[in-house]
Parts: C-alpha cells; structure tokens; sequence
C-alpha cells in the first residue's frame, strides 16, 4: 500500500498526501498504522496527519513550527514559512522541553520581516512540554524530517516521533532537502 501511494503522489504530483490515525489511537491524538508507519520514513511529499476524530471544519489559522534550532529545524522552518505564505496565516516557533534544562537567552531572529512568535514549552515528559502550549482550534504543527534520513524523504526522528504522539492538533511532516531547502513546500 505505501509503494501505491507513493506512486499515484508522483502520478498526480500531489504537493500533500493526507493520512488518518490508525483506530487504536486515542481520542485526539495521532498514533501511525502500518502504511502511515512506512510513510514516516519514506514519503517524497509533505504528510498532513490527523488525529484521531478529528473533524477538519476549522481551516488551519496559525502555523507552530517544531523548533530545535537552526540545524536540526531549519528546513522546517522554511517549508512552514513558504506554507503560511500560501495560506495566509501566521508562524509561530515552539521548542518542546520534556525534562528540566537551561536555556540560553534567545538570539535576535536573523531573517528578514517580522519575528514569528516564539514559545519554551517546558513540561514533565512529552506530554507535559506539549500541554504547556495554548493550542487553539485551526493550528497545525509543523516537524521537519531527520537530518540523518534521505534527501528528499520524510524521515521521523525519534524527538519528532514523541512529539507526533502527543500532539493534539493535525501534523505536517515535511521532507528532508538537499542542500538545506525543503524538497516540498
């Protein structure tokens, strides 16, 4: 099944390919069956996953990027930035702190054009760091792939993966780039 899918994105050039959660996922929340499982570490397109019951009747008003800096985020960034443009809608930056650190202070933001907002969501686990930040209805979550994985490929890295667990808003998971673009935007 994932093979087919893969192949009618080409055949059709979709942009997107859009997945449910698997049934045993809980209520609001994403868990991948076994397509979307090989899809998280394969697809040449952006994956826009939905949780579990998810209705899809609010269009998407704010784009959260997944933020870990630079290096580990910055194709995210620019794919959710090349989004939001499209859509018409805001970016803004959280970075996910499931267990107590120091923080250094936040450099100036280097990019031309407003500042996106910024949040330090720090929480007990996962599950604490993501209730941390104020979700409302119509926002999506953007992680970017491994910078481990293949160019061109969604590939979720094991920080992403938690984060996909316990998001309780729709995901897109965009592919790794070549040279520090996003494949897809």
């Amino acid at each position: 099944m994932p093979a087919g899918l893969i192949e009618a994105v080409g055949d059709y050039r979709a942009r997107v390919l859009v997945l449910g959660a698997a049934a045993t996922a809980p209520p609001g929340r994403f868990a991948a069956g076994p397509v979307a499982e090989r899809l998280l570490h394969s697809s040449p397109v952006p994956l826009a996953l939905a949780p579990r019951g998810w209705a899809g009747q609010t269009p998407p008003t704010r784009l959260t990027c997944a933020w870990a800096g630079p290096a580990r985020s910055g194709e995210a960034l620019v794919s959710a930035r090349a989004t939001a443009g499209r859509w018409g809608v805001p970016v803004r930056l959280v970075t996910f702190v499931p267990e107590p650190v120091t923080v250094p202070p936040a450099a100036p933001w280097p990019d031309p054009g407003p500042a996106p907002e910024t949040v330090l969501a720090e929480g007990p686990g996962w599950e604490g760091a993501m209730a941390a930040v104020a979700w409302e209805s119509g926002d999506v979550l953007v992680l970017g792939s491994s910078r481990l994985g293949p160019a061109g490929r969604v590939s979720l890295g094991s920080a992403a993966a938690e984060i996909l667990r316990v998001a309780p808003v729709p995901v897109l998971v965009v592919p790794r780039g070549a040279d520090g673009t996003p494949s897809h935007s």
